[in-house]
């Protein structure tokens, strides 16, 4: 699976990758409508078959604009 988060890693949505193996790429799709205007961290991180997520996420600084 693949769990991202927009509030520093203090909660995480998680999206299902049924299929996957570890030697092929993972395509997926994040929208995100904003509330307001502002600097945004998308943080991205993977979880393995047994549930454990990577220590340390991936993350995507962005700045909405009005």
């Amino acid at each position: 699976a693949v769990q991202f988060s927009l509030d520093g890693g203090a909660h995480w949505t998680e999206h299902a990758t049924p299929g996957v193996t570890s030697d092929r790429l993972v395509q997926w799709e994040f929208e995100f409508i904003p509330k307001r205007a502002g600097e945004y961290r998308l943080l991205v991180r993977s979880v393995n078959e047994q549930g454990q997520a990577s220590p340390t996420p991936d993350g995507v600084s962005f700045v909405v604009e009005e």
